[in-house]
């Protein structure tokens, strides 16, 4: 088990239910998914290391429908951000059509959270 993992199982053990950070440059988002699918709820793993502060639609897009494939196969996938990040610029994730969330909920036909700086 990665170094950044190895807490989770005592976190679930004291009721540990959602899972946030998920930040797919430290953690394997499917490994999570395979280890600990059937007792957590992963909250973001959209990278904000790379794909969101210089992604574009074509680069985000694909990471978009992998997380929707591994981490959220057969549900426990609250797809956004890593975190609410300050550093990302304010538009960056909604109304520029950088990161295309709407994407995701064609694909999902269901219920995604957006995050925007100040919120």
């Amino acid at each position: 088990m990665a170094m950044s993992t190895q807490i989770i199982p005592e976190l679930i053990e004291i009721g540990l239910d959602i899972l946030n950070p998920v930040q797919p440059a430290s953690m394997d988002p499917a490994k999570l998914k395979e280890d600990f699918g059937d007792r957590l709820c992963f909250w973001g793993s959209m990278d904000e290391q790379y794909t969101l502060p210089m992604g574009s639609p074509a680069r985000c897009r694909p990471e978009v429908i992998k997380r929707i494939e591994t981490l959220g196969k057969n549900g426990g996938l609250i797809l956004g951000p890593t975190i609410t990040s300050n550093w990302i610029p304010h538009g960056k994730l909604l109304g520029d059509g950088q990161c295309d969330y709407k994407h995701a909920l064609s694909l999902t036909g269901g219920f995604i959270m957006k995050f925007h700086h100040g919120l």
